[in-house]
């Protein structure tokens, strides 16, 4: 890096440092990712990065037509550039043990492909997100971090911990910051969604690179999940192939949609702007390809022109005009007309609303009408499922469709590793009879010691699920307590 180039980058520092911004406009289009800010001392600072894979030959800036002067252009990464990354990994199925243990291959083949100015960090998640290898940590540790990875079998909290490694990227010092993420998009969040990582996201600056794996064709949709997360945050996606294998490109250049694109200033106080403060600044990307053009709103300050005064020749003396009187308004007037204006309107409509909530709480209070007992009809349970153990737990099957898994959606879960998602569903058929169906799960279903896809259930059966034990009975815990009535001799009444 050159001297005058070490000049303009520092430079440019200050400006962005030390000048406080008036306007800040994020863009994202699908070809470029644009930061500007402009000062108060009308200066345009933008940081740019081209989504496409193509590069950026030359910049030209544009206000009513007249091409501005671009001061400082660094192209990223300079030599003191950061870049932060965090792999994450979906640890929370059982079934995908065999994808964990290639993603883990996979990213020690990627982080030997890492630059000096990249520093990278490993974390897991199911339910909740564990950081194996802090961010800065060396290869050796990431390599032995993700090797050491299984399954956990437990909730597939998407959104929520791909919004907790954002927060670990956000407090990390780097000029760009990338996520990685590993998954098959499948997510069981309840009070998350996907709006909520895209503003955790672009609030502070994270990009998402992900990378999907389905282990089946059905499963697939579930990928479009990762595919928008990263469209919406600047970042690529990635699928794996059937043997969940990644593109040649992504492993031995894993970085190539961040480490594009750059820095620039534009000064704008040597423009003269007669008419209006509102302006539009027209860039222009120039590629190989075809040029880029987006357009941002600046604030011009109104350039004052003052009539040269006329050189006064004649020597007698001249009668002076009457000078015209000028009106200034006070601050003090000022300051009263905004508050009759603003002030006693708010005042009067704060008190009003007042006035009406204490005589809603008063009517409410005097006519609270008096509490009503409610008897609801207890609903008869069609079968129940005893546990064979100890506890003896008694599980009644109340709908007709009774689904049995990990997934909190299910009528019965049990939050177990040997149970899949889905895993097994009883129904009861139109003539009274209850069938057990294994709904594709990884360690079956078995009645009475043997494998079964579809059982017609019978009085008694054991149901193995994973490592549980099920009696099916469509009788009560406490049936087996009642006795007949016993018949007694008695003798017949005399007859007088």
């Amino acid at each position: 890096m050159t001297n005058s180039h070490k000049i303009n980058a520092l430079i440019l520092l200050i400006s962005l440092l030390f000048t406080p911004p008036a306007i800040s406009l994020e863009i994202l289009t699908t070809e470029i990712d644009l930061n500007c800010s402009e000062s108060d001392t009308q200066i345009v600072a933008c940081s740019y990065r081209q989504l496409l894979n193509q590069q950026i030959s030359d910049i030209t800036a544009r206000i009513h037509g007249q091409e501005q002067d671009i001061s400082i252009h660094n192209r990223y990464p300079t030599s003191d550039s950061v870049t932060a990354i965090l792999f994450v990994i979906d640890t929370s199925d059982t079934g995908r043990q065999n994808v964990i243990e290639i993603n883990s291959e996979q990213i020690v083949q990627l982080t030997g492909n890492l630059q000096a100015h990249h520093i990278a960090g490993l974390a897991s998640f199911d339910k909740d997100l564990v950081v194996r290898a802090p961010i800065s940590s060396s290869r050796n540790s990431i390599v032995t971090a993700a090797r050491s990875l299984e399954a956990a079998g437990l909730t597939t909290e998407l959104y929520r911990n791909t919004i907790k490694a954002i927060e670990v990227l956000a407090r990390v010092n780097a000029d760009r910051k990338v996520l990685f993420l590993f998954s098959d998009g499948q997510a069981e969040d309840k009070a998350y969604y996907h709006a909520d990582v895209i503003n955790a996201a672009r609030r502070h600056d994270v990009v998402i690179n992900s990378f999907g794996y389905a282990r089946s064709t059905p499963l697939s949709v579930s990928l479009q999940t990762l595919r928008r997360l990263s469209e919406e945050t600047g970042g690529m996606y990635f699928e794996s192939n059937t043997n969940f294998e990644l593109p040649n490109e992504v492993m031995t250049r894993p970085l190539a949609n961040i480490d594009r694109g750059g820095q620039f200033i534009i000064n704008l106080d040597s423009i003269n702007n007669n008419s209006s403060q509102e302006s539009e600044l027209d860039l222009q990307f120039l590629t190989s390809t075809q040029p880029i053009s987006v357009s941002i709103p600046v604030n011009l300050p109104i350039t004052a022109y003052e009539p040269q005064q006329a050189l006064q020749t004649v020597s007698t003396p001249l009668v002076s005009p009457p000078q015209a009187v000028v009106t200034v308004q006070s601050k003090e007037r000022e300051y009263i007309d905004y508050l009759l204006w603003y002030g006693v309107p708010s005042a009067l409509v704060v008190l009003i609303l007042l006035t009406i909530a204490t005589l809603y709480m008063l009517f409410k209070k005097e006519r609270q009408p008096k509490p009503v007992n409610v008897t609801y009809a207890e609903v008869k349970p069609l079968a129940y499922l005893i546990s064979q153990d100890e506890k003896a737990s008694s599980y009644p099957v109340t709908t007709t469709t009774w689904r049995i898994g990990r997934s909190q959606d299910n009528e019965m879960t049990i939050n177990d590793s040997s149970i899949s998602r889905r895993h097994a569903e009883i129904n009861r058929e139109s003539n009274g009879q209850f069938v057990l169906y294994d709904r594709g799960s990884t360690n079956g279903v078995y009645v009475n010691n043997k494998k079964i896809t579809k059982k017609i259930l019978s009085e008694g059966d054991i149901i193995e699920i994973g490592d549980f034990f099920l009696r099916f009975t469509e009788h009560p815990k406490d049936f087996q307590f009642g006795e007949d009535t016993a018949m007694l001799k008695t003798r017949a009444p005399k007859v007088n």
